[in-house]
């Protein structure tokens, strides 16, 4: 659990879960305002190991157990996560690496709000656009977050920014649900007012 964190506010974990590129982005929501300001985000994943003849599957359960732990470092401290769900597969490693992406969800100690892909696009824009128009929307919406570089000044890999985008998206769109609104209507009795807050933070993964 965070040291200091105003009881009013209701820290969340957006997701964009991916075995090779799985995005973070760890916020704070105003329950009285539902102002959103991010503190943290980041882009993790486990690489394939360089000799995986004749032990795939050991490479295999090497990365999930890799992943698994960073996810969890992750998550720890949230009142709540909310992410994007894999659906269908086309080959059996999709199926596999769907399987491993359920099962860190599953284990993560926080409750999991699950959100589909199509809401995440339309709560961010109104409608269903392209990946360049969720960066665009991000990028908007919270320019103080450095979204082209990471906490230490290294420059980002353009494909991490539509993972950091859509985990961003899946909060506001997290937030329509029904255990969320429940939640704020808890914390709004709990703590001050943070209206003063503004609506946009940081980055440090």
């Amino acid at each position: 659990m965070p040291e200091n964190r105003d009881p009013s506010c209701l820290r969340v974990l957006g997701m964009d879960p991916s075995i090779v590129r799985w995005g973070l982005v760890s916020a704070c929501i105003d329950p009285h305002t539902m102002a959103v300001e991010i503190e943290s985000m980041g882009v993790v994943g486990a690489k394939v190991g360089q000799n995986r003849t004749g032990r795939v599957m050991q490479d295999e359960l090497r990365r999930a157990r890799e992943l698994g732990t960073e996810i969890h470092a992750w998550a720890v401290g949230h009142d709540m996560i909310m992410t994007e769900l894999p659906a269908g597969s086309k080959s059996a490693v999709s199926a596999r690496s769907q399987g491993v992406i359920l099962g860190i969800l599953g284990l993560l100690p926080a409750t999991v709000i699950p959100v589909p892909p199509n809401e995440v696009k339309m709560s961010a824009l109104g409608y269903l656009g392209s990946k360049q128009d969720m960066i665009a929307w991000a990028r908007q919406s919270y320019p103080s977050a450095w979204w082209a570089a990471t906490a230490t000044g290294k420059a980002r890999p353009s494909g991490e920014l539509e993972h950091l985008a859509d985990a961003t998206g899946v909060i506001h769109a997290g937030m329509r649900s029904v255990l969320f609104r429940a939640a704020a209507t808890i914390a709004r009795g709990r703590g001050p007012d943070l209206s003063n807050r503004k609506g946009q933070g940081v980055q440090n993964g």
